[in-house]
Parts: structure tokens; C-alpha cells; sequence
């Protein structure tokens, strides 16, 4: 007994120092000694191994979120290989679902802020019933007791909200092995393929309550159990012993911790209340591979229950309730980001994901099975065949999230008006906006739905209250667009007259199809925004002002977009073969090709937006230009017929120019308060001289920082010799984000060389010239230089005779830089 301890330690510590390994040889070590252990020792190594992959108290980590292709092919294949579907760690954990008694705790203190009051409430989800460990004392909740399966994907889920692990994520690559094995997973556990069976089967599952018990399976039971309610018979054990929870219990598990984890993360769906408001817009926005993982799993869900009609198994039962699980939810989920996320470009990461959510018809499996091929293929974005538009199909879909349609789009079409949209990727999201909204069937389906609203802002009598109050931040004040009559949605102290109308709708007539939905879509209303909340349609018999206004700024915007084309098009003429060698400047930063895009996106988005709300008629108030500065205005006006009312003038339109302007005025009095040496590179340097010069320079100062520290702090001659060749020391400041909030951090820079002055145009023009001029006069190319160097040592030395006094600490100027 004493050998067969010894021998359970010793494949215990073998695994352990696995874990310190490199990651090729690591997983390759801990893919035999799964093989080799006994399922007790593997039992004891399985939460060290998970807490050594995922980190979730902020220690190591594999790093699965940095971990790129680009960066190291053979560990992203190695990670890859070990975590994927029926990969080894996956062949661990169904080994240990074969005892039953095998369970693990996981902490509530891992879970959203949401899903916590959801345990404590009596209203418990009946996924969480058979799972809660409670103190036998207290009779309150103390943890979560998963089994293997289910502890792992908690751990996956909980580690993309860690807060620990956020700050090693990279925005800019997130092609990650975490996104590659998000993927693998919605594909294997919700397949689409009607034919595709999830491997391996585990046997009969004894665990969690199930989400929704199939129907059939229902009614089988209930007539087996009619039959024998004194004595259960064989018939009805291996009746349970084919219970379908053990084809769809996986599935069910990976579907509520990413619902859960992924769409009520406390990063996002902050509670809104007095005392976190300001809290709120403090938080660090989620990363660019959140959004995209989120993206995806909203496209994969919609091509998994695409199929539902045509499923008569288990996993058809679940395809019916995985989109409801998901669509409201993701209507607060968007509303939060909506509400933080800054006006800049990365904006198209947050619009591309609700333009997913809203067009189920792209993602049927068949097109969403073509796209995956041809993407897999040619490592590109595919385009899809016989691509499919709304139809009378998506009713339902369109009723249940007519808030996710209307209420997202009215507090868009505002941003857009007060962004630049003569930049190529504003401009870029608009048309993505108005071409989607544009397509055939859809904007007259949601007039058809809005027109069997009540418009009132009283609550109607429902059974369900399931209203997530305190989750949704102030909907974005506008002018004559607010959706919402209240400055916040649930304070009751600032409600209109509940019996006074919002706005009339357009008559749409009888419509029996439309009013078929009519209690869904109130329903939808109530639940997700509360009772006092003021519908407002999005499609009036007259349009909003806002759409007008933005109509102008579209105009405005296009000629901008134009002239800009124009002006970086001729400035690359007269640059010639020069252009390769200079920097850009503000202006030509951006491609000329992106140039060329904007004022055809922006055209289309005109247009678009024309045909969304049924304008037959527009023009642009002169005021709002300058002929003489805008080449095509002729032809903007000729496009135009007539001029909207007088209250929907130009004066916002100037308004918003002029603080525009002022804006811009600021910025050029900014002053940049970092390290000089990385200061961008100005036009009249050479842009590749100036990086090749700066890694030469920290080459230098790494090798010799303590000689140069010396030098510098002398106070004889050679201590102000060296000095005249030195950038002294200088304060110089940096963001940090700490604790979700931007501080503004104070750091002293040290004496170092800098050879950022010789790539300069000037100082390259008057080498070239001089040394022409010496080598005509007879001297040799490389008389200039050496003159150059003698000249420098004897102002340094006459420097370093006459200067007194010890170094000074400089600082950056910051009389008129911007603090956060």
C-alpha cells in the first residue's frame, strides 16, 4: 500500500512540473500521463491543471487569449490540438464523468453580478437547482458543485471577463487560440449539419435539472409512469437510460455559461443606479476579441436553430429555445455598449455585431456552412450565395426584437451626427448601417409591427415580470427622437401623464398577420424596458428631424470627402518619387484609396436613408456650404428638389461646424507631454531614418546607462563635456489604466543619447550639399564630416569651460496639453 502511494505521488509531481514546461513539450508530458494515471490521482490533478490553464485569481495563465499564429504557429497548433473538442483534456474529462460522484466547486465570486441575484431570489433557473452547495448551518449558497464538463467550460467562460486576465490582451490581433477554441466549440456542441452527431456519447446522465425537457419525452414518460406507478420496470430504466439529456446536457451546460458569463458581464451590464452611474463611466470597455467572440456565437446560434423545423431529436427541442435565451439579453447588452462606447472607429466592432444579431436570414445553414468553407479555404472573408432577405418567416423573430430594430437604430442615427463622416471608416459604418436597413422586406415588415403597438406609456397586465431593472443605462438624449420621455427609464418621479400618447404612429390599415404579434411584441416591450417606457416609432408619416439633419451633414460630409481626395491626390502628384521616402502628414495619413471610398459611401448612405423613410423629396439649405470652395455643389443642388420646413433648418448643422471647429483649434494647441524620442514623426523628417535612428539610440543607452549616468552627474570638465552630447533628464507623463479609470502617471526619463535630430530633411540637404561642394573644391566626399565632427567637439568644450552649475530635471511643457 505504501508502493501504491509513492507511486500516486510520484505521477502527481511528474504532472505538476509538466506544468512548468515550455508549451510544446508541456502538453506533449501531460498527454501521457493522462493515459498512465488512475482516474483518483487524475480526479486530484484536474482543478490544479484548470486553475494553471485559465488563471481566475490573476496567477499564471496559459495565455490562451495572446497566444497567435503569426507569433508562434507551432504553440498556437500545440494549445490548439490539447484544448480542441475530442483533443486530450476533452478525453480527461470524459473519463471522469464516468463516476458520477466526481464534482468540483466553483465559486460564486467567479460569477456576474446578474446571475448572483438571480441565486438569491427565489426564482431560481432550474439549470442551477441540482447544482447549488449550500452551508448547513446558514442555508446560504456557498458555491457552485460542477461536474468535470461543466467546471472546465465555466472556467473557459469566466476567462474572457476575468478582470485579472484583461490587461494582457491585445485589441489590435485577435485571431487568438481562446477565439479559434470558441469556435471549435459552438461547432461541435451545436452542430448544424442535420446529419452531425455530438461525439462522444457520455451514457446516461444523471446530473442538472434539464433547461427545457422535450416535449416527447414528456409524454412518453407520463403515460409509462401512468401505467406503473407502483414499481418502476425495466421498460422504463432503459427508458431513462436513453433520456435524451444525454445528447443535449452538454450543449444546455455551454450555452448557459456563455449567456451568462459572456452577456451579463458586470464589465458591461453595469447596475445602473444613483451611486454607479458615474462608476460606470469608468469601466474599461470590453476587448475587440470579446465583441468578436460575441459575434460569432450570435452568428452561429442563428444558423443552429435555423434547422428547428426540420429536427424531430432532443437537440431540435433546444434549437426552439436557445434564441430567446439570447435575444433579450443582447438588447441589454448593446444598449450598455451603446451607452460607453466612445465616437471613434472602433465603433464598426460594436455595429457589426448588432447588424448580426438582426439578420437571421444571412445565417442559414446552408449559407452559413459555405461561408465557413470558403473562409476555411482561402483564409479570406467569403462571400455568400443566394443570400436570403426578411420575409414574412422572420415575423416572429422581428416581433420578439423590435426594440433590438427600433430603439438601437434611433440612438445610432444621432452618433452619426456628431462623428467626422468625411473619414473613410465613419463613412464606411453609415452605409453598412443604412444597406442593411435598406434590403428588401425589412423596413416594411417593422412598419407593419409598429403599427399594432398601443403607444401609451402605462403598464399593460402581464403574468411574467422579468424586467431587468437597474441593467439598462439612460437611453442618449436627442432633440425630438428621444425614445423615452423620462431623463432616466426607471425614475418613476420624472414619468409624463400615463394616459397622454407619445407621438401617432402611421396608419397602416387592418393588418391580421401584423396583429397576430401584437401581445408578443408588447409583451418584449414590458419585460425589457419596464412599464413606464415610452415607445416612440421609429417610421412616422413625416420623418424625425434628426434623419433630416443628418441628410445635411451626409451633403456636408461629401464634398469634404471630395476636396480631401482631391487635395491628397495632388499633393502625392507633386511629391513624385519623393512620396516613398516622406511622412505623411495629418491630411494623407489615410490612404488615397480610402479617400476615393468615402464620398461613394457616403452617396449611398444618402440614398439609402432616402429610400428607408420614404423621402420623395430633399434639398440642402445653401447656407450650409461654400461654393466657392466646393467643386461639386452644382451638382448636389441639381440632385435636390425641395426644401424642408423652417424648423428643420441649418442651424444645428452650423452649430455643430462651429463647435467643431473649436475642437479643432484646440487641438492644434496641443503639446505632446511623452518621451520626445517617440513623439510622432513630423513631415519634415524621414520616417524610416527616424525609427532605424531610434532603435540605434536605445541600443546605445541600454549597453552604456550606467557610464552615461555617471558622466552625467560629474561636475568637472569631462562630466560638461559629456553633457553637450545628452538629452538631460525630463519628466515626462503617461496614461495607465488601473481600476477600470485613466490616470495621468508622472515618470522621470534619464539622461540618454538621442540621434533623432539626423533625420532631418534640413540636416540631410546640408550634408549633401556640403559634401558636393567640398569634393568640387578638392577636399574629398568626407571633409565635411569630419569638420562637422571638430566644430561639435569644440563647442562642447567651450560649452563645458564656461557652464556652472549642477544638471536640471527639465519637464514637458503641459501649459496647454489635456488631462484625463
Amino acid at each position: 500500500m505504501y508502493n501504491s502511494q509513492a507511486e500516486s505521488e510520484t505521477i502527481l509531481h511528474r504532472m505538476s512540473t509538466a506544468l512548468t514546461l515550455k508549451v510544446d513539450q508541456r502538453c506533449a508530458d501531460l498527454t501521457v500521463l493522462f493515459e498512465r494515471g488512475t482516474k483518483k490521482e487524475l480526479a486530484t490533478f484536474f482543478p490544479m491543471l484548470i486553475d494553471n490553464i485559465f488563471g481566475p485569481q490573476g496567477t499564471f495563465s496559459w495565455s490562451l487569449r495572446t497566444q497567435l499564429p503569426q507569433n508562434n504557429p507551432n504553440e498556437f497548433k500545440v494549445l490548439l490540438n490539447f484544448l480542441k473538442p475530442m483533443g486530450p483534456v476533452f478525453k480527461l474529462i470524459y473519463l471522469l464523468l464516468q463516476e458520477p460522484n466526481i464534482k468540483y466547486e466553483f465559486s460564486l465570486m467567479y460569477l456576474p453580478t446578474k446571475v448572483k441575484m438571480m441565486l438569491d431570489s427565489s426564482n431560481i433557473h432550474p439549470f442551477y437547482q441540482e447544482i447549488l452547495q449550500y452551508n448547513n448551518q446558514t442555508k446560504q449558497i456557498t458555491s457552485l458543485l460542477l461536474n468535470p464538463f461543466d467546471y472546465y467550460m465555466f472556467h473557459f467562460a469566466y476567462h474572457l471577463i476575468n478582470p485579472c486576465q484583461q490587461r494582457t490582451t491585445c485589441d489590435d490581433q485577435w485571431d487568438s487560440v481562446y477565439y479559434n477554441l470558441s469556435v471549435e466549440y459552438l461547432s461541435h456542441f451545436f452542430p448544424i449539419d442535420l446529419n452531425q452527431q455530438i461525439t462522444p456519447s457520455v451514457g446516461y446522465y444523471s446530473g442538472k435539472n434539464p433547461m427545457q425537457l422535450p416535449q416527447t419525452f414528456q409524454r412518453t414518460m407520463r403515460f409509462k409512469m401512468s401505467l406503473f406507478s407502483d414499481v418502476q420496470t425495466p421498460e422504463v430504466k432503459t427508458t431513462m437510460e436513453r433520456h435524451p439529456r444525454n445528447e443535449i446536457w452538454r450543449s444546455e451546460s455551454i450555452l448557459m455559461a456563455f449567456v451568462d458569463f459572456w452577456l451579463t458581464n458586470d464589465q458591461v451590464c453595469l447596475h445602473f443606479d444613483n451611486l454607479n452611474m458615474s462608476l460606470s463611466n469608468h469601466l474599461e470597455l470590453p476587448s475587440a476579441d470579446y465583441i468578436r467572440i460575441i459575434r460569432a456565437v450570435i452568428k452561429h446560434m442563428h444558423a443552429f436553430a435555423s434547422t428547428m423545423n426540420f429536427d424531430a431529436t432532443s437537440l431540435g427541442e433546444l434549437k426552439k429555445i436557445t434564441l430567446p435565451m439570447i435575444q433579450g439579453r443582447i438588447y441589454v447588452f448593446l444598449r450598455n455598449l451603446l451607452y460607453r462606447w466612445p465616437l471613434d472607429e472602433s465603433f464598426r466592432l460594436v455595429l457589426e455585431l448588432w447588424l448580426s444579431f438582426i439578420q437571421p436570414w444571412r445565417y442559414t445553414h446552408e449559407a452559413y456552412e459555405h461561408y465557413i468553407e470558403v473562409a476555411a479555404n482561402t483564409n479570406q472573408s467569403a462571400h455568400r450565395k443566394d443570400v436570403k432577405y426578411a420575409d414574412e418567416s422572420y415575423m416572429q423573430f422581428i416581433a420578439e426584437n423590435l426594440l433590438v430594430y427600433v430603439v438601437i437604430f434611433q440612438q445610432l442615427l444621432p452618433r452619426f451626427a456628431r462623428v467626422d463622416l468625411s473619414s473613410p471608416k465613419n463613412a464606411q459604418m453609415l452605409f453598412r448601417l443604412t444597406k442593411v436597413f435598406s434590403q428588401p422586406n425589412l423596413v416594411p415588415i417593422l412598419r407593419r409591427l409598429e403599427s399594432v403597438v398601443e403607444n401609451k406609456n402605462y403598464s399593460p397586465t402581464h403574468v411574467l415580470h422579468n424586467n431587468p431593472l437597474g441593467l439598462m443605462p439612460p437611453l442618449s438624449p436627442t432633440t425630438r427622437w428621444s425614445t423615452n420621455t423620462s431623463g432616466h427609464i426607471y425614475d418613476s418621479t420624472h414619468i409624463e401623464s400615463p394616459k397622454k400618447p407619445c407621438s401617432n404612429f402611421m396608419s397602416m390599415g387592418s393588418d391580421p398577420l401584423a396583429s397576430k404579434y401584437m401581445s408578443v411584441v408588447r409583451q418584449k416591450l414590458y419585460e425589457l424596458e419596464g412599464p413606464n417606457f415610452c415607445y416612440k416609432p421609429l417610421f412616422t408619416v413625416q420623418a424625425a428631424p434628426e434623419v433630416y439633419e443628418l441628410l445635411q451633414i451626409i451633403k456636408v460630409s461629401e464634398m469634404k470627402s471630395s476636396e480631401l481626395f482631391e487635395k491628397q491626390k495632388q499633393s502625392e502628384q507633386r511629391r513624385g518619387f519623393f512620396s516613398f521616402f516622406t511622412q505623411p502628414t495629418d491630411i494623407d495619413k489615410i490612404s488615397l484609396l480610402d479617400r476615393k471610398k468615402a464620398p461613394v459611401f457616403l452617396a449611398a448612405a444618402f440614398e439609402g436613408l432616402i429610400s428607408i423613410f420614404g423621402i420623395s423629396e430633399f434639398i440642402v439649405p445653401q447656407q450650409c456650404f461654400r461654393p466657392s470652395e466646393s467643386p461639386c455643389f452644382a451638382q448636389c443642388s441639381d440632385d435636390s428638389a425641395a426644401d424642408i420646413s423652417s424648423d428643420l433648418n441649418s442651424t444645428n448643422t452650423v452649430e455643430r461646424a462651429l463647435k467643431q471647429q473649436s475642437i479643432r483649434e484646440r487641438m492644434k494647441c496641443l503639446k505632446f507631454d511623452g518621451d520626445p524620442d517617440l513623439m510622432p514623426i513630423q513631415s519634415r523628417e524621414i520616417g524610416f531614418l527616424v525609427r532605424m535612428f531610434y532603435q540605434a539610440s536605445c541600443f546605445i543607452n541600454q549597453m552604456e546607462e550606467r557610464r552615461i549616468n555617471q558622466f552625467h552627474g560629474r561636475q568637472d570638465f569631462a562630466g560638461r563635456f559629456v553633457r553637450y552630447f545628452l538629452q538631460p533628464p525630463m519628466y515626462v507623463y503617461k496614461y495607465e489604466k488601473r481600476d477600470g479609470r485613466s490616470r495621468r502617471v508622472r515618470h522621470l526619463l534619464p539622461a540618454r543619447v538621442s540621434l533623432r535630430r539626423f533625420a532631418n530633411y534640413n540636416f540631410w540637404t546640408l550634408f549633401i550639399i556640403a559634401t558636393l561642394i567640398f569634393r568640387y573644391l578638392g577636399f574629398g566626399s568626407f571633409a565635411f564630416l569630419f569638420l562637422y565632427v571638430v566644430w561639435n567637439v569644440l563647442v562642447a568644450s567651450f560649452s563645458a569651460i564656461f557652464q556652472s552649475g549642477r544638471p536640471v530635471v527639465q519637464s514637458v511643457d503641459l501649459n496647454n496639453s489635456m488631462d484625463d
